[in-house]
């Protein structure tokens, strides 16, 4: 049955190859109903599954053929080529095997390889056609895109995606491309709105399959959710530039913020304010830290109120803040923005039943004067 790809008296036991490798071989691609040829760095065949198809080793020898036109061996942009052919999902792969590297030929009868092997992993996988067609999705699909089974059929999973994400992915495969050559796997973050409202941030990624003459013929795509992951590294993000307490930016992101108006060229049009609470001390002492807290928690949020969106509202720390008033063209509108601000904070604050006085101090500093410093 296998004599026009390795000679039949070779077998598993026979062959030098022993040990884990052969193991691995038996029973992770024979036990699924798959099949496999190893070959080493020579090209020779070394073993091979009992059970290899006789309709298939036409196909096998074309994709040997091309991985060798194509420099498969050593070549780490051809370590991987993959085919389709009577039914079976067909891989060439490198793999390395006590410091030697051989050549590893796995093929597992499609449907059997979707259903069981796909499932089995917590990603959802999509296999679509060349023109993006759904041909297959695993059971962690449609709960992933927010869409019933019957919603995705043909190009309908499609509306699950924003278009500057798709648009992304279609530019990148319809690059042009020597023949044969297949093109880098795509990956992309993409952030989803579910029919029902719920938010997903889903990574991508979509690896793309030729046949044996080099024509694309699908794509697999790996859906990943990665929400919690990356509302965390989101929220790390924002504790490293924000204060904890009052949620304003902190002393590092003010600095930041200053840097980008002096690219920019805006620092002459802006004014600096520096803003620090009239006895706060004595409201820590009389009436406790919980309610200074409160305190600066308060005129955080007056200062926000007060200031306009292009403006930059910092805490430097203890009851000291920093606003950089944007598009300020001379000191008469500084002054009197300034004012407002100083308006908006010297009123008393209801904490716990009691009246607080707050009272602020603020000087003011011209971007103009500060460069004419400098």
């Amino acid at each position: 049955m296998t004599e026009h790809i390795i000679s039949a008296n070779l077998s598993s036991t026979q062959s030098r190859i022993r040990g884990d490798l052969t193991s691995f071989l038996l029973t992770t691609i024979d036990q699924q109903g798959g099949f496999y040829v190893l070959y080493d760095a020579k090209g020779e065949a070394l073993l091979h599954s009992i059970n290899l198809p006789t309709e298939v080793t036409t196909d096998i020898k074309k994709l040997f053929a091309r991985s060798k036109s194509e420099r498969t061996f050593n070549s780490p942009a051809h370590r991987h080529l993959s085919s389709e052919a009577h039914g079976y999902n067909i891989s060439l792969n490198e793999v390395y095997f006590k410091d030697e590297m051989h050549l590893l030929l796995i093929g597992f009868p499609e449907e059997k390889r979707v259903n069981e092997l796909y499932n089995a992993f917590p990603v959802g996988v999509l296999k679509v056609d060349y023109e993006w067609n759904l041909k297959y999705c695993n059971v962690h699909c449609p709960n992933l895109l927010g869409l019933g089974e019957d919603e995705l059929h043909g190009k309908q999973w499609l509306s699950a995606f924003d278009q500057q994400s798709l648009h992304k992915i279609f530019e990148h495969f319809s690059q042009k491309k020597a023949p044969h050559e297949t093109h880098d796997n795509f990956r992309l973050i993409v952030e989803i709105v579910t029919p029902l409202g719920r938010k997903r941030t889903l990574s991508l990624a979509v690896d793309e399959q030729l046949d044996l003459r080099g024509h694309q013929i699908s794509y697999y795509i790996l859906i990943q959710d990665i929400t919690s992951e990356y509302n965390e590294s989101a929220y790390l993000k924002y504790l490293a530039h924000h204060d904890t307490l009052t949620q304003l930016k902190n002393r590092s992101s003010l600095l930041d913020a200053m840097e980008a108006l002096h690219e920019k060229d805006k620092v002459e049009d802006s004014a600096l304010l520096f803003i620090d609470l009239d006895k706060f001390k004595y409201i820590n002492d009389h009436y406790g830290h919980s309610v200074g807290d409160e305190v600066l928690k308060i005129v955080a949020r007056r200062l926000e109120s007060a200031t306009r969106d292009s403006d930059i509202v910092a805490r430097l720390g203890g009851d000291e803040f920093v606003i950089i008033l944007t598009r300020v063209s001379n000191e008469i509108t500084a002054y009197k923005r300034a004012s407002n601000i100083v308006d908006a904070l010297n009123q008393p604050a209801l904490i716990n039943d009691q009246d607080i006085m707050i009272n602020t101090s603020i000087g003011l500093t011209m971007g103009s004067s500060v460069l004419k410093k400098n």
